[in-house]
């Protein structure tokens, strides 16, 4: 029995074949056939995302032709496109139905394999042009969207992150922290960060807090830069999906923060430090935490086989980045400053502090908390704002819509305002520790004799830190500094950058310190530039530098190889 086949195919679930099936139906029953000589084959399936072997409608096409019952005098399609956008395949299904003798007709591009014979390849190369065009269009237009979505924190489809869902009602799908997962996330972190726990160990224990959570992605999440809003580099690489290469592109984009930077370095240096590679040992770094790197902005991590600190980035296997940074310091060195510039602080702090401090730094408490509180009202002020612009120039938009382009026009304002919560919530806990701290210390030091005059109860003091065990004295240097720089100034001298805390009045200052061969004394020491004032002639006073060297203790030795 002759027939024909009718191919009708639409792109997504959305899109209805109905109205080009009685289109197409209208046109073949013209040619003179009629419904019983008609095989219509209708499928709502991609004719770019899938392979020409999973194409149901071209699959079925070809199962007609072959069926010995029937007598396939052509192939009718609605479109040319309809048939398939890949050029690939439209060449293959024109040379297999004319090596059969089987008609092509395309309703649209009013097209006839057997009526335009010559002329038909060269109608058909330009509509394959047209059908590329086409697809390479739709590609770029698709990418914009996804590129400028993600650079929104807009969901692009695909697996959603741990730790976030998305809000339905925003136009772009802006992804918010999720209420349960955020919290598992928050929770790994800090408890990694105490240096207690491996990946198992981790688990088990979120296993007995009543958390469930695949062991399998703790690993992911710990080295997941993103929990902390900062920005993810667009990249490229290859996958196998269904046993075949394809190129994935993640677009660069922002993640609302769900930790602080800080907690995430700290996980990174536990992980280093848990590599086999470096030192398992108990001794306590002093600097641990403090060193930042001038290039990538990391912490030094310190690596006991060379007896220096150096960038947790520099050619390291576990964070899989490398940083360029050429800094390093030596362990004793920079300890033993710390050391010395701590204990001064600390009996300058013991020694000035009275009840009030308690009261400044809860007020400090205070005043982060009411921040935190008011971000929201922030956020909805900015939003606010934006709308006004948005009325002003596109003035006939209702509400919702105006709602809708404003919130994805405040996205960076947003990640700026989350970014700032958890550095506040951070230095909450840092304010109240330094409350508890305080108190203790203060009651532990301070019934001296109070006919001691300053300078005696100063050294009294000192005295008493000297006695102070390794995890005391670490807690002492990161009580009082907040971060260390290292600068290269030459071949032989290093300036170091001390960020002071006068926990007194709440504020912060740099003490600049130097470490090279000094020609004066013909040794390699730590000290301090200082300006002396001596009276001259006539009795003028006269700026003169002087030095004030640091001891250098040596708490780390370099392992002796066996012979």
């Amino acid at each position: 029995m002759k027939k024909v086949v009718l191919l009708v195919r639409v792109s997504t679930l959305k899109q209805d074949y109905e109205a080009q099936s009685e289109e197409l139906v209208a046109f073949v029953q013209k040619d003179g056939y009629t419904d019983a000589e008609m095989e219509i084959i209708e499928d709502k399936e991609s004719a770019t995302k899938l392979s020409d072997e999973e194409r149901q409608g071209l699959n079925k096409m070809y199962a007609a032709i072959i069926n010995p019952d029937n007598k396939i005098e052509g192939v009718y399609c609605w479109e040319l496109s309809r048939l398939s956008r890949k050029p690939t395949t439209l060449w293959h299904v024109k040379g297999y139905l004319e090596e059969r003798g089987i008609n092509l007709i395309v309703k649209q591009q009013n097209l006839n394999l057997q009526r335009d014979k010559g002329n038909f390849d060269i109608i058909f190369s330009l509509f394959v042009g047209l059908c590329m065009q086409e697809i390479t269009t739709k590609n770029e237009r698709a990418e914009r969207q996804k590129r400028h979505k993600a650079a929104q924190s807009g969901y692009n489809g695909g697996n959603i992150k741990y730790g976030y869902s998305y809000d339905p009602n925003s136009r772009i799908k802006v992804y918010i922290p999720h209420p349960e997962q955020s919290e598992i996330v928050k929770t790994l972190f800090e408890l990694y960060a105490t240096g207690q726990y491996g990946i198992s160990t981790l688990y088990s224990e979120m296993q007995s807090r009543g958390y469930d959570i695949n062991p399998r992605i703790i690993g992911q999440i710990l080295r997941s830069r993103e929990y902390t809003g900062a920005k993810i580099p667009e990249r490229e690489y290859s996958e196998k999906i269904k046993g075949k290469e394809r190129k994935i592109t993640r677009y660069e984009r922002t993640y609302p923060p769900i930790i602080g930077l800080e907690l995430f370095e700290k996980c990174r240096i536990v992980a280093q430090e848990n590599n086999n590679n470096i030192d398992k040992s108990k001794t306590i770094y002093f600097a641990n935490h403090l060193i930042r790197c001038g290039c990538c902005g990391s912490y030094f991590v310190a690596m006991k086989a060379n007896i220096i600190y150096r960038c947790i980035h520099r050619y390291s296997k576990i964070t899989k980045r490398e940083c360029t940074g050429n800094e390093s310091i030596n362990i004793n060195v920079i300890d033993s400053l710390l050391w010395n510039v701590a204990k001064r602080l600390e009996v300058d702090f013991i020694f000035n502090f009275n009840e009030t401090e308690i009261e400044t730094w809860q007020a400090a408490i205070n005043d982060l908390q009411m921040k935190i509180d008011n971000s929201e009202k922030h956020y909805k002020i900015i939003v606010e704002n934006k709308e006004k612009e948005i009325k002003k120039m596109i003035p006939n938009l209702d509400e919702k819509e105006i709602n809708r382009l404003a919130t994805g026009a405040t996205q960076a304002e947003k990640q700026q305002i989350e970014q700032k919560k958890v550095h506040f919530q951070g230095e909450i806990v840092r304010f109240k520790a330094l409350i508890t701290e305080s108190q203790r210390m203060y009651q532990s030091y301070m019934p001296m004799d109070i006919i001691m005059n300053e300078i005696d109860k100063k050294a009294a003091l000192l005295k008493q830190l000297e006695k102070a065990d390794e995890k005391a004295c670490y807690d002492i240097v990161h009580k009082h500094i907040e971060e260390v720089s290292i600068f290269t100034m030459s071949t032989k001298t290093k300036a170091i950058h001390i960020t002071c805390r006068n926990l007194n009045n709440n504020t912060t200052n740099i003490e600049i310190y130097y470490y090279d061969f000094r020609i004066r004394d013909k040794t390699k020491q730590i000290y301090q530039l200082v300006t002396n004032y001596i009276a001259g002639v006539n009795g003028e006073y006269i700026a003169e530098k002087d030095y004030v060297n640091f001891e250098i203790e040596n708490r780390i030795s370099r392992p002796i190889k066996a012979e």
